[in-house]
């Protein structure tokens, strides 16, 4: 997403091993594990995430590594929002939707390890979750037709001039309204060929007028945000069961108990981890209250604050940090 430049690039060669054992899912580095240097900002998908490149715009990768260069492309916390990983450090991310640019998206491709047979029906999959807006929560909106589709020696590339557009018809889609911040949405079908297919994207393949959409704060300026993890194709759902979701139990665990919610004149949290910091952005991302902690718990005044939602971060003891969100009555 070529909005922000948040800060300088800072390399470091990172090479992640991929699994020989999953070599029968036939899209390498499905779960963007692999990938040359820590993202320092978003932006920074192109040329960096092993296997895969940009067909339009600049998506996004995030991942755990960046949470020590200010977290503004970290996991779970990063400047459009907050979620784990299925498996894995890291996802990818991207808009599906601009309320003031028309048509305009962003894809992301990758080439398949060996093309598909025509006549053979393959089992394909991914993980979808709606971005809640992070810092940018006043122009979130959400989109349906989250798609895969399959291409044959593509010419596409992340020049403007060389980019995919929209082509209304995509192979496995999400046809429904998509606005589920909290959790991952498994996208799964069945893919016949008719052709020797040697590509795949993902993104909205459909133009503004076959695209549902939904707004969430200002109308005449909001972007539906997504991110994706874990794709698969191959020949039989086994080929992709090691991609399923398992993170379910670690994503609840030691999660802190924010009360009350909403909130009127002050606010408790209470937490099995360490804090170190916690910090009160309102809807617009700017910041109202910070406030350095030692221990499991914490006591906010929020008298003072105006009505609407907030966002709270929090640092842990090991410095990672987690973002939630709240509302003042």
């Amino acid at each position: 997403m070529k909005y922000f430049s948040f800060c300088p690039l800072i390399l470091a060669a990172v090479c992640l091993q991929v699994n020989s054992a999953y070599a029968q899912n036939l899209v390498p580095n499905p779960s963007f594990e692999e990938y040359l240097f820590c993202p320092p900002g978003i932006g920074y998908f192109d040329a960096n995430v092993v296997g895969w490149e940009p067909w339009a715009d600049s998506p996004d990768f995030f991942h755990v590594c960046s949470n020590d260069i200010e977290g503004f492309a970290g996991v779970p916390d990063n400047v459009l929002g907050n979620q784990q990983p299925v498996s894995g450090l890291g996802y990818a991310g991207m808009y599906t939707y601009f309320w003031n640019l028309q048509n305009s998206r962003e894809y992301i491709a990758n080439q398949l390890t060996m093309p598909l047979s025509i006549g053979q029906s393959y089992y394909v999959m991914f993980y979808i979750s709606h971005s809640d807006g992070g810092l940018l929560a006043s122009k979130r909106c959400a989109t349906n037709r989250f798609g895969l589709k399959f291409f044959k020696d593509p010419s596409y590339s992340s020049l403007e001039s060389e980019w995919l557009v929209p082509t209304n018809n995509a192979d496995i889609e999400y046809n429904t309204l998509l606005t589920d911040t909290s959790d991952w949405t498994l996208v799964e079908g069945w893919f016949t060929a008719n052709d020797s297919y040697n590509w795949i994207a993902l993104g909205n393949f459909y133009e503004d007028f076959l695209t549902d959409t939904m707004q969430f704060g200002d109308p005449g300026d909001c972007f539906a945000y997504y991110y994706l993890d874990n794709v698969c194709v191959g020949l039989s759902s086994d080929d992709c069961s090691y991609l399923l979701f398992n993170h379910e139990a670690n994503k609840k665990q030691f999660q802190p108990k924010i009360f009350p919610n909403p909130a009127i004149d002050w606010i408790s949290i209470d937490s099995e981890r360490v804090m170190v910091k916690v910090s009160i952005y309102n809807a617009l991302g700017m910041s109202i209250n910070s406030s350095l902690v030692d221990g499991n718990s914490i006591r906010l005044n929020s008298t003072s604050w105006a009505k609407g939602m907030y966002f709270i971060k929090i640092v842990w003891y090991d410095e990672s940090s987690s973002t939630f969100k709240i509302i003042k009555q």
